[in-house]
């Protein structure tokens, strides 16, 4: 990936006549270069530029005389530092001897490039760049900024650096809600970019489509921005964050015209390959900033001429949508969760997760769950314990809802008429705000539940969710969340917007069809009825033929 996106920006930045091997050098920074593996690459692709222009009888000094004027990089680590200024000589003197000497103390300098205001703030080592790396037409500004910021997500940053991360909240209009450090290192780098300069970076695939992420995203679409590449299909050894290699420009003359690059890499690091590329009006990048650019990357869709079906509106419209469960919660729940001896009553929950969740049904009992490096078979948690633990969570597990998975293929949804207590990875359709029939005083749960359908249909949404037409809107609006294996992450914000049939425009008649198709699958899922049983198959074809037609897409078959 490093190869590839130094080769994709620096290579066009050479082709330009502005540069020449015996003259004027491109300034060049990674704002936190680690071991400096960005600037190394860079250099390589430098030397081999300068000597095709310098020919074999090139004086000696030839490089030494120049790289100090070229590369700069930042670092908070000392230790980065040391060893990528070594890195980098090392590299240098490869090409050319005179390079052994080579000084390059104020070429890699030790700070936090996020900090450079001049605030004097000197715990955290503010860097100011037009004092430390002067020279070129705009000091302080590079005509290339290359690099992999770090990725520190919010709660991590919050424990470990409060007081950084609000001063960082402070001076960066991307460092907004939940977001990742790498939010404001992406200003920042833009920030660094001389007029016509170009930007080349690894971020997390977050950026297609966290909420935290859209202020970045429209940062990035006001530049032009050239190309997105998702890894996420890649498999990699360390799967934690998924990369996206992005390459935008700073044009100092703007064009009516822009187009930008889209491309899915699959395979593996030593052997990839282009599993879908496009060529997309870089207008389009504008318009879908706020909601996510995973729909650029969505596999095509047949969607039919409009017609006088239901119209489609987000889920988020219809229902309330909310994560079952955050980190926090997920450990202040560790010590409740204990294994069921007897059949849950109402004295207990059952704790279900992403792993454990079947369209239609829980595999509670049947699958082994997973929980912070603890295994389960019949996990529950005491509902006095988590009312005193967890309030806001114990109403949660009363009250009637639909369960969807955090992980999978397609999307998975079970109905529960309370007492499900649901983990981390898993989001949860609830009541819109105002109605929470769980929280209705002196209602039994049956009561509730046929109050809570009054105001939202959840038999109806559970078959269209679980419909076949469905997980293809969500790819079609959210392909970009593809992992390896063809998993889809699916939260809160993609619930949110994916759009299905507005249940009031739905005919009555095949409301009542969708509803009784549905409640047989829950009961044959109760009954430990498999996936390809023929009574499981006829139901959900009386749901995926008319649920085509209601989303308004072409099954495959007739696409």
């Amino acid at each position: 990936m490093v190869d590839f996106l130094v080769a994709q920006t620096l290579g066009i930045l050479l082709r330009q006549r502005r540069w020449s091997a015996r003259g004027d050098l491109p300034r060049i920074c990674d704002p936190a270069c680690g071991a400096g593996v960005f600037l190394q690459s860079v250099l390589a692709g430098l030397c081999r530029w300068m000597a095709r222009g310098l020919g074999p009888k090139a004086a000696p000094g030839w490089l030494a005389e120049r790289l100090p004027g070229c590369l700069f990089g930042v670092d908070v680590d000392p230790t980065a530092v040391r060893a990528a200024r070594a890195g980098l000589r090392q590299s240098a003197v490869r090409w050319d001897p005179a390079c052994a000497g080579l000084d390059l103390t104020a070429n890699i300098v030790e700070g936090n490039s996020l900090v450079a205001s001049g605030d004097g703030l000197t715990p955290w080592r503010p860097v100011r760049f037009r004092e430390r790396f002067p020279g070129g037409d705009e000091p302080g500004r590079f005509d290339l900024v290359v690099g992999n910021p770090p990725y520190v997500d919010s709660a991590e940053m919050a424990r470990s650096e409060p007081e950084l991360r609000r001063y960082l909240a402070e001076r960066y209009d991307t460092a907004a809600g939940n977001w990742d450090l790498f939010c404001p290192f992406v200003e920042r780098a833009s920030q660094l970019l001389a007029a016509d300069g170009r930007l080349g970076l690894i971020v997390p695939n977050k950026l297609l489509s966290a909420a935290y992420a859209a202020k970045t995203r429209r940062l990035l679409a006001a530049l032009d921005l050239e190309l997105l590449r998702d890894y996420s299909r890649v498999r990699l050894f360390d799967a934690a964050v998924y990369p996206l290699v992005l390459i935008a420009r700073r044009r100092a003359r703007p064009r009516t015209r822009r187009t930008l690059r889209v491309e899915v890499a699959v395979g593996s690091l030593d052997d990839c390959r282009i599993e879908l590329r496009r060529t997309l009006p870089s207008a389009q990048a504008a318009r879908t900033a706020q909601t996510g650019w995973s729909v650029l990357f969505a596999p095509s869709v047949v969607v039919r001429p409009g017609g006088d079906g239901p119209r489609l509106r987000g889920l988020g419209e219809l229902a309330r949508i909310v994560g079952a469960a955050t980190v926090a919660d997920a450990y202040t729940l560790r010590p409740l969760v204990r294994e069921c001896a007897h059949d849950p009553d109402e004295l207990c929950h059952r704790l279900v997760n992403t792993g454990t969740l079947d369209p239609y049904r829980t595999l509670w009992g049947r699958r082994r769950l997973r929980y912070l490096r603890g295994a389960y078979e019949h996990p529950c948690v005491a509902a006095e314990a988590l009312e005193r633990a967890m309030p806001g969570r114990a109403v949660q597990a009363r009250a009637p809802k639909i369960v969807v998975a955090g992980l999978a293929r397609r999307l998975e949804c079970v109905l529960d008429e309370g007492g499900l207590l649901a983990g981390k990875s898993t989001s949860l359709v609830l009541a819109p705000a105002g109605r929470h029939a769980a929280d209705v005083a002196g209602e039994t749960r049956g009561a509730a539940m046929q109050s809570l359908e009054q105001s939202l249909d959840l038999a109806l949404l559970l078959a269209l969710l679980n419909s076949a037409a469905a997980s293809a809107m969500l790819r079609h609006q959210f392909g970009g969340l593809t992992l390896s294996g063809g998993y889809l992450r699916i939260g809160p914000p993609q619930l949110r917007e994916l759009k299905i049939p507005d249940p009031a425009t739905v005919p009555s008649a095949l409301k009542r069809r969708l509803r009784k198709a549905s409640a047989a699958l829950t009961k044959l899922g109760a009954e430990g009825a498999v996936l390809t049983d023929e009574r499981w198959l006829a139901g959900e074809s009386q749901i995926d033929g008319p649920a085509w037609s209601l989303f308004g897409l072409e099954p495959p078959s007739r696409a």
